[in-house]
């Protein structure tokens, strides 16, 4: 009889076959199908099947029963199942096409996927054909008779055999005829004497489907009903047996699958109509019309999907956060990166909402905490501190309370601190300071709002601008009680492993800013208060510009403005492109007066070195022992670092790099009348004791005298290594060689770096010495040409935003001042300039003399980052009434086209950084 179904539908098709084409629309949210709408089929005559058994159709047919779609919208349900049924047509498959009866239904799977926008991925009950060829052919030509007679005598029979091999079930007659208990039993019975469980029971939800699709039409009220009560004792029954039945259980995981099976859709969809009390309801109720409706609105967060249970929860949850701004973000981040970050996967926007649930309310901002994680994670793609594949489900935050916080934690965690301050500029009396600080504040309420002010600008784009980048190493910075809280929340922790905060960065500095200024305004009557205030809002913008640069090692023309950033994009200017003019003009001026005073070569070996100082700036510079001396000095943390993690292991072992022991070896020769030599062991207790031999080996060796300097604080401020028990290292040793005696030499005052009482330079120790704060920041790849070292696997966020040159740096311009100033250097040889600390402290901006140096780079690029920093620090020494540098008309011009450069200049503790670069012409270049 299965047979004969199958040849009766299949001569009432047309004389082709095998279906080809597919409806040229989709119905979907069209409403109730109507007979003039259903969709026309293209039939060709189908090829036979390899095996030529009569009892084998030539067709194998698919019925799509698109389940979801009847419930489109609230008209009546029955008219919209029987609509269904009439638009479903057969579905040929040619065994010649792939080489299993899975792969045809992979193949066909895509194939339907493209015509029906994947609508029957919501709601199919398509049994696939992998278990067996007779198996399913029986299913099929039940499923294709025309009349209720036929469906009844052949699936309601007392049972189907196909070659002796699987019994097919009668369960659809045992729901109707006897009890829920008794069906269920009958099913517990069925999948356990089946041989394949799987096969069998799911073929019985197919027929479920059917018979209810059946019973609807038909409108038999009572049969309905029943059916649709054992569907649900069976559906509850079966979730107890999947502890009982693998291969029941893998079936049901739909992790990470979108090929979903009719099993898994059976499943699920049974599920579903139990857990929104399908049943509660009469056969008509809107209730999972409302819902599915609401879904397919949502299309853009759920375009895709199954209707599952999960999906239904996360629709909900969802629903009461998505407004129509974040709406607006979530379609900008899916047409610009990718739709996979959050709107095909809705289980991270879910994840999200949980998290922020956890936090109490910021009342007075104008975003919700959605919108703001929203927009967190838009700033963060546009600026490449993050990519597409950083948005993981456990990434966003952990499933429970005291879990490890993630990236909506500290969404959260960014938003209570901006209610803070909003909450503290409520309270300000003082319109005149208030309209400041709202100034101020207003580029930093929202990430949207931050980077429209602080742009990322490429060097592609706009030709003389780099890279604008904020280091995350500004993240720890805050001081204030506000910043430890983030702290205490772990965030920081999760920041430096995860994500690089910019936004973060700049909100701690200006955490800091915030704690002075409730004292500046408490008593806004005063005038000195309010001009506090003025010079509070300039310092935390230049804290924050010291730490958004990073140096280029290639030629450049003048540094730009970076205010302009943002409209040098939008097309030319005339007076724009006047201004850079006079920048570059002047830039050019102040380079010049520069390298009057520091100038860098590349060292080659110990006679080159030899012929470029003596024909350098330092060489016209007069020394006489014991009052004016020439500095020679090594350092070897500026030579080398660590080959795995400089990031975390600071360098410990006899240097090698960079032509190290020539350097060393030219270090220790020098013998003019004022030389002063210092070597420095850079905190490595191995390089220590190979510069003690070896300068215990030269001419001066037995009058060595030992430095010591002691660091305050863990560690260098970007180190990022475990803490352990007594495992810092705050003692760098220098080892200082005098041609002279010392005893020339007067006993000077010192008052700085005396956390230990030390009170003048009797005195070998300098404690509490501040590491330094900031770094000049250089592009991972241009660091890595001057190594010339094998690749180093730096982490993705620092090759974004730069790194150090070297990691452990420790000697910070500040110091390297006073020591200047104990040690009377007039002029200095630097064989390690490293990051141009020392050449920037030569250059005095307190109106004392400065100190002539020359320093020797590694290569031209190192040459060259060398220059760069250095040309920068030199506007401010310019513009320093008094200063050996100074020229009124030059630091007029300066003053005028570099005021943002003068503005965003770094305390005196902190290197200054550049953002152009030119050519270092150094008087004797080899």
């Amino acid at each position: 009889m299965a047979a004969g179904g199958a040849k009766r539908k299949h001569e009432k098709s047309a004389p082709e076959a095998a279906l080809v084409a597919v409806p040229a629309k989709s119905a979907r949210l069209a409403g109730p199908v109507s007979a003039a709408a259903a969709p026309t089929w293209d039939w060709r005559e189908p090829e036979p099947f390899e095996d030529s058994r009569e009892t084998m159709s030539k067709v194998v047919q698919w019925h799509l029963l698109d389940f979801v779609r009847t419930y489109k919208d609230d008209s009546d349900l029955q008219l919209s199942m029987v609509d269904t049924l009439e638009s479903i047509k057969p579905l040929r498959i040619d065994s010649k096409s792939a080489g299993s009866y899975k792969e045809m239904w992979e193949d066909e799977h895509a194939l339907l996927s493209l015509h029906q926008n994947k609508m029957y991925e919501a709601g199919a009950s398509i049994f696939w054909c992998a278990m067996g060829q007779e198996s399913s052919k029986f299913f099929f030509d039940a499923v294709s008779w025309e009349s209720m007679e036929d469906f009844e005598s052949n699936l309601f029979g007392e049972s189907a055999k196909v070659h002796g091999q699987f019994l097919f079930p009668t369960t659809i007659h045992l729901w109707v005829s006897k009890s829920m208990e008794e069906s269920a039993g009958s099913l517990e019975k069925l999948l356990k004497v089946a041989r394949y469980p799987i096969l069998n029971g799911m073929t019985t939800v197919n027929a479920w489907y059917l018979a209810v699709a059946r019973a609807l039409k038909a409108k038999d009220g009572p049969r309905t009903k029943a059916l649709l009560k054992a569907g649900l004792s069976v559906t509850l029954h079966l979730r107890r047996l999947e502890s009982e039945a693998d291969g029941y259980k893998q079936a049901m995981n739909l992790s990470g699958n979108h090929k979903l099976s009719a099993q898994a859709n059976g499943e699920s969809l049974l599920s579903w109509l139990v857990r929104y009390e399908f049943l509660s309801k009469e056969v008509g109720t809107t209730v999972v019309a409302q819902h599915v409706k609401f879904a397919q609105s949502q299309a853009i967060l759920f375009d895709l999907k199954p209707v599952t249970t999960s999906v239904m929860t996360a629709v909900i949850k969802i629903k009461g956060v998505l407004t129509e701004k974040s709406r607006a973000i979530l379609q900008s981040m899916s047409l610009r990166y990718s739709s996979k970050i959050f709107l095909e996967e809705y289980s991270k926007l879910l994840r999200i909402v949980y998290c922020l649930q956890r936090y109490p309310a910021a009342e007075r901002m104008e975003s919700t905490f959605f919108e703001y994680c929203m927009e967190s994670s838009l700033v963060g793609l546009i600026r490449n501190q993050v990519k597409p594949d950083f948005f993981k489900t456990n990434n966003m935050g952990a499933e429970t309370k005291g879990g490890k916080p993630g990236f909506a934690d500290l969404c959260a965690a960014r938003m209570l601190f901006v209610d803070c301050v909003e909450n503290f500029l409520s309270s300000v009396q003082n319109n005149q300071s208030k309209s400041e600080l709202m100034d101020v504040w207003s580029k930093f309420k929202s990430p949207v709002a931050w980077n429209e002010d602080f742009p990322v600008v490429t060097a592609e784009k706009s030709g003389e601008d780099e890279v604008v980048q904020t280091p995350l190493e500004k993240f720890n910075k805050g001081k204030s009680k506000l910043s430890n809280q983030l702290a205490t929340m772990g965030l920081d922790s999760f920041a430096n492993t995860r994500y690089e905060g910019e936004y973060d960065a700049d909100l701690l500095v200006l955490s800091t800013f915030y704690a002075k200024i409730p004292s500046v305004l408490m008593e806004p009557a005063e005038a000195e208060k309010k001009l506090a205030l003025v010079v509070a809002s300039q310092d935390l913008f230049r804290a924050i510009e010291v730490a958004t640069t990073v140096v280029s090692t290639s030629e450049s023309t003048a540094t730009p403005l970076r205010t302009l950033a943002k409209s040098n994009s939008l097309g030319d200017d005339p007076e724009e492109k006047k201004r850079k003019e006079e920048r570059q003009a002047a830039w050019k001026a102040a380079s010049k007066a520069r390298k009057t005073v520091v100038q860098f070569a590349v060292f080659h070996d110990t006679a080159q070195a030899t012929e470029v100082v003596a024909s350098s700036i330092t060489a016209s510079t007069k020394t006489e022992a014991g009052k004016s001396h020439r500095l020679v000095v090594l350092s070897v943390d500026l030579l080398q670092e660590s080959d795995t993690k400089p990031w975390v292991d600071p360098f410990d072992g006899k240097p090698t790099a960079m032509k190290f022991d020539s350097r060393l070896e030219w270090v220790l020769k020098q013998s003019q009348p004022g030389d002063i030599k210092v070597v420095f062991d850079g905190r490595s207790r191995k390089a220590r004791k190979h510069l003690e031999q070896e300068v215990a080996k030269s001419t001066m060796g037995a009058n060595a005298v030992e430095l010591s300097i002691i660091y305050s604080g863990k560690h260098p401020y970007r180190m990022r290594t475990r803490e352990v028990a007594f495992g810092s290292r705050p003692l760098e040793i220098g080892f200082m060689l005098t041609v002279f005696s010392r005893s020339k030499m007067q006993v000077r005052e010192r008052k700085t770096f005396a956390g230990a009482g030390e009170e003048s330079t009797f005195c070998t120790t300098y404690t509490g010495v501040s590491w330094p704060a900031s770094l000049p920041m250089i592009d991972a790849q241009d660091k890595q040409r001057i190594f010339a070292a094998k690749e180093v696997a730096t982490p993705k966020k620092w090759s974004r935003s730069g790194v150090p040159l070297f990691w452990h740096e420790s000697k910070s311009i500040a110091w390297w001042r006073q020591f200047l100033v104990d040690l009377q250097v007039t002029s200095v040889v630097d064989m390690s300039p490293g990051s141009a600390s020392l050449a920037c402290a030569c250059m005095s901006s307190k109106g004392q003399s400065n100190v002539h140096y020359i320093g020797f780079a590694h290569d031209a690029a190192h040459q060259s980052f060398l220059a760069n920093v250095t040309d920068r620090a030199s506007l401010v020494v310019i513009t320093t009434h008094g200063s050996s540098l100074y020229e009124s008309s030059l630091a007029e011009t300066v003053s005028q086209v570099f005021a943002d450069i003068l503005a965003s200049e770094s305390k005196e503790d902190e290197p200054l950084q550049s953002e152009s670069e030119d050519e270092d012409e150094v008087a004797g270049k080899a």
